[in-house]
């Protein structure tokens, strides 16, 4: 895609422009009360003269800070994008509160549009939501989320689309991930977690854990190590100020590595020899066969003769808690 980027942002602004001061019945400037609170801390933190306005510099410093990977074209539209919402016409000229919740919406919309095509895709919208919503929601909850505020099922997500989204996912209180509670993940996890994560920094980096991996499982499939890299995407707080993955986040990982570790075929299932292998690994004392084998059959929910990804699921939860 050839990058025109003057005409691209002047195209922005004007479309902000236009949105902003004439469509105000969809769109206008709401009062501190409005502000999610999650929007408010982020402003005091970035207002660090403590004034009550943004001014562009520190909002600049702000968000490369926050975004370490921020695209060029959001970089270069920032500065426009800021004087747009900026109040000029008073004598302390900066970005107040009101303004900078208004601006915030406009700037992740742009940030998450990684091919600047002017909307979201749902795999850019699915990323958006994970940044804005205060948990993790499971997948099949996260993507029927993002196909509901696409209100004309077009199946990308436009601006207006997304500041619904901003309005109602950003009023959660809860901050992004953090280190988790190991008092909500199996001890076995948090031992495996801790002993990866040879920074110390509670942050398992794409690094740490191909290394610790594929130590820890000397016989890995190249289809295995092959998909690590997309698979510690998925999961990872690739938004906040420490990128990685959580304690919380490298748990619920941890189930699908597994789960795509012995699918040794590669099919999507677990064939009845390959559960055995999985319940062998995970539970923590050897079981006689008999009862091996009734316990894999219990985990086949419909009884199909295989353990798909939510039976194995299951499986986890139940086994790795023992």
């Amino acid at each position: 895609m050839a990058w025109h980027g003057g005409d691209l942002i002047s195209k922005l602004i004007m479309n902000e422009r236009v949105r902003i001061t004439s469509d105000t019945a969809q769109w206008s400037a709401p009062s501190s009360h409005n502000v999610p609170p999650r929007v408010v801390s982020l402003f005091k933190k970035w207002d660090s003269s403590g004034d009550e306005r943004l001014t562009l510099p520190e909002f600049q410093a702000a968000i490369k800070e926050f975004f370490p990977n921020l695209p060029a074209y959001v970089a270069e539209l920032a500065t426009p994008l800021f004087e747009e919402h900026a109040v000029e016409m008073v004598l302390e000229p900066g970005m107040t509160l009101q303004r900078f919740n208004e601006m915030w919406a406009v700037f992740l919309f742009h940030n998450f549009d990684k091919n600047a095509d002017g909307h979201l895709s749902l795999p850019e919208a699915s990323k958006a939501l994970e940044f804005m919503s205060p948990t993790r929601l499971p997948i099949r909850e996260a993507i029927a989320k993002v196909r509901s505020f696409d209100v004309n099922q077009d199946k990308v997500v436009d601006l207006d689309e997304f500041r619904a989204m901003y309005v109602a996912t950003m009023a959660g209180e809860n901050p992004q991930p953090t280190g988790g509670d190991p008092e909500n993940v199996p001890s076995r996890v948090v031992a495996l977690f801790r002993k990866f994560d040879s920074s110390g920094d509670e942050r398992l980096t794409l690094e740490e854990m191909s290394s610790a991996l594929q130590e820890f499982f000397p016989k890995l499939p190249q289809y295995s190590v092959d998909g690590m890299p997309a698979l510690f995407d998925e999961y990872s707080c690739e938004c906040v100020k420490a990128p990685g993955l959580t304690l919380q986040l490298f748990n619920q990982m941890y189930n699908i590595f597994l789960f795509k570790y012995f699918d040794k075929n590669d099919n999507g299932t677990l064939d009845m020899n390959e559960t055995s292998k999985a319940l062998e690994f995970m539970s923590p004392t050897r079981l006689p066969v008999r009862e091996a084998i009734a316990k894999v059959r219990g985990f086949d929910a419909n009884n199909d003769g295989v353990v798909d990804p939510s039976e194995f699921a299951q499986m986890y939860a139940a086994l790795m808690c023992e």
